[in-house]
C-alpha cells in the first residue's frame, strides 16, 4: 500500500501539471499566484517530487520584521496526524506516506538516521533567521549553546519515553525560550 500511495501523492507534481493548474483555479487555494518556478527531481527508486518556489499577491515580505509571516504560513500548510478514530483513512494515509520510517538507506555511514529523523517538535511555526552579529566569538559561544542544548534532549529522548514538549522540557530543565532558541 505504502507505494502505491506514495506513487499517487506526487505523481501530480511529475510533470508539473498540478503546479500550473493552481495558477488558474477561480478558488485560490493559495492566494492569487504571480509567479512560479519548480524544478521535478527523482529519488533512487524513480519516484518523481517537486521544488518549487510561489509568490502570491499581498504575500507578507520574510525581510519585513514587521509582517507576521508566520500567520500567512500557517493560513496554508498544517503538520499535524489526524485522529485515528475521528479520520482513519486519512490518519493512515499520512503515517504511511508522509512519515519518515527508518530504512537501511538511513544507518549508512555508520548513524542511527543520517538524515537526523525524528525531528524535534516545534510549538509554533518558525522561520529560520541568521545570527544577528557577525562577531565569530559570539556565533562559536552560540553553537556551543546550542549543541549543549541538543545534546540534552537527543540524550533525554533516547533514555525516556517522552509524551509531550512539555515533558520533554521539564525533563531536560530547558525552558520553552532556550528550546525555540536553540532550533
Amino acid at each position: 500500500m505504502g507505494r502505491k500511495n506514495s506513487f499517487v501523492a506526487v505523481k501530480p507534481s511529475y510533470n508539473g501539471q498540478a503546479l500550473r493548474s493552481q495558477t488558474t483555479v477561480p478558488a485560490q487555494p493559495l492566494g492569487k499566484i504571480t509567479h512560479y518556478t519548480y524544478r521535478i527531481e527523482f529519488q533512487q527508486r524513480g519516484s518523481p517530487h517537486a521544488h518549487c518556489v510561489i509568490l502570491v499577491e499581498n504575500a507578507p515580505k520574510v525581510s519585513d520584521p514587521n509582517e507576521d509571516n508566520t500567520e500567512f504560513i500557517d493560513t496554508y500548510i498544517t503538520c499535524n496526524i489526524r485522529s485515528e478514530k475521528d479520520e482513519p483513512d486519512l490518519h493512515k494515509l499520512v503515517t504511511t506516506v508522509q512519515r519518515h520510517h527508518h530504512t537501511a538507506t538511513c544507518k549508512k555511514k555508520s548513524t542511527n538516521c543520517r538524515f537526523n529523523y525524528a525531528k524535534l517538535p516545534s510549538p509554533h511555526t518558525l522561520i529560520a533567521t541568521p545570527l544577528e552579529s557577525d562577531d565569530l566569538a559570539f556565533k562559536a559561544a552560540t553553537i556551543d549553546t546550542v549543541s549543549s542544548i541538543f545534546t540534552n534532549i537527543y540524550d533525554t529522548l533516547e533514555d525516556n519515553k517522552i509524551s509531550s514538549l512539555d515533558e520533554l522540557l521539564q525533563k531536560t530543565e530547558i525552558s520553552l525560550e532556550q528550546y525555540v532558541y536553540a532550533l
